[in-house]
């Protein structure tokens, strides 16, 4: 049944948000025959995703692909090698800890990853410039999404959020709130076009590097077209305000002696010859004993929208691709319904608590004062613990 509004014929299924878990949903439903769907996207298309690139594992963020028929068109983006090693280091640059070598998981451009899945979603099936504002239940308890180009729509028989951290979906589901850790992120880079890449190269190679110290912390990530992406983690409060368009003042900023002046010169050199834009990643997340809400019908979460995460252990696109490959699996062999919604939650809540209570873990070991000792001690007996173990579907 489908229920036209404003002269617009609306699909059974809503997808909110055109991020991994949003695409990766839509291509999953598209190759599984499940077509009555529209993906509402906030961003154009051309738009380069923010973000640093993914590792994506074998049973979730690529078997997406393998199951979208686009795999052979993933191993030509791809890095493997070089790229999936790890060094977690102190502030004077010593390698105190190495893993990933011949690890299975490419690192992987964001933008590419959406070029993709794409190739496999019709273009008439995703709503560029046409993210939702808000949502809410209507009198009749229908769901209303007011859009971000003024129109409000409904009718559709399942909204699914996948429009990340700061979802507008969410608060129909659960009242759980965000949890400010204590930490944000501040991101720069070196391009292949700077006078100081050459050394940049030379020095942090083509492998991602965890520089830790002082409860500050850098991650150093290549990205695709030979670009240095850094990420600049500090502790700041949660309502920390900087003006962060003069370039020189950001630099004299971060390497004050509490942030980065105390790091290894090569480090200091880098962060004076970066190229910003240092916009500020405030990192929150889900609290661990929110996954346990009263499913409904008409609407669920994937993605960051169910359970947004910090960055340390390298899992949230991983799990976020899980969800959109069990939720495309259910759709297809059983529809729509609470039952559906149901099976699908009560399997992502069993992950989605194991990601939270890993990233909180972990995190605490980043950015210890007495980092990265305790991590490293750590990594040395028990990484698996932290690297998790329920990639498979």
């Amino acid at each position: 049944m489908v229920v036209e509004i404003a002269k617009e014929v609306v699909p059974s299924i809503a997808i909110i948000g055109g991020g991994p878990s949003g695409l990766g949903l839509a291509a999953l439903l598209e190759a599984y025959g499940v077509k009555d769907y529209v993906v509402y996207e906030r961003s154009d298309r051309e738009t380069k995703p923010r973000g640093a690139c993914l590792d994506l594992h074998p049973g979730s963020g690529q078997k997406v692909f393998k199951e979208v028929g686009a795999f052979d068109e993933l191993r030509e983006v791809g890095r493997w090698g070089e790229e999936t090693i790890h060094y977690i280091c102190n502030t004077k640059l010593d390698r105190l800890f190495e893993f990933g070598e011949g690890r299975d998981a490419p690192e992987v451009d964001r933008y590419d990853m959406r070029r993709i899945l794409l190739g496999v979603i019709p273009d008439e099936k995703v709503r560029w410039r046409c993210g939702v504002e808000s949502s809410k239940r209507d009198e009749n308890g229908q769901i209303v999404l007011k859009l971000t180009n003024g129109r409000s729509v409904s009718g559709f028989k399942l909204i699914i959020g996948a429009d990340g951290a700061y979802s507008q979906i969410r608060h129909l589901v659960t009242p759980a709130k965000l949890r400010y850790t204590g930490h944000t992120i501040f991101t720069t880079q070196v391009s292949p076009g700077n006078p100081h890449y050459k050394r940049t190269e030379e020095t942090f190679t083509r492998s991602n590097m965890a520089i830790c110290g002082n409860s500050n912390l850098i991650w150093s990530a290549p990205q695709g077209a030979g670009i240095f992406r850094w990420d600049l983690c500090i502790p700041v409060p949660e309502d920390f305000e900087r003006d962060l368009s003069n370039a020189e003042d950001n630099k004299k900023f971060f390497l004050q002696d509490k942030y980065f002046g105390s790091f290894d010169p090569e480090i200091q050199e880098v962060i004076k010859h970066s190229e910003g834009d240092w916009r500020p990643w405030k990192l929150y997340i889900m609290p661990s004993d929110c996954f346990n809400w009263k499913s409904q019908a008409d609407v669920t979460l994937i993605g960051d929208a169910a359970h947004a995460t910090t960055p340390w252990v390298g899992d949230g696109v991983n799990c976020a691709m899980r969800d959109s490959l069990v939720l495309a699996k259910l759709l297809q062999e059983h529809g729509i319904s609470k039952q559906t919604v149901e099976a699908y939650e009560q399997q992502m809540f069993v992950w989605a608590e194991d990601l939270i209570r890993r990233s909180n873990f972990s995190g605490e070991m980043f950015l210890d004062e007495q980092n990265p000792t305790r991590l490293v001690e750590f990594m040395k007996t028990s990484m698996h613990t932290l690297l998790g173990h329920t990639d498979n579907v």
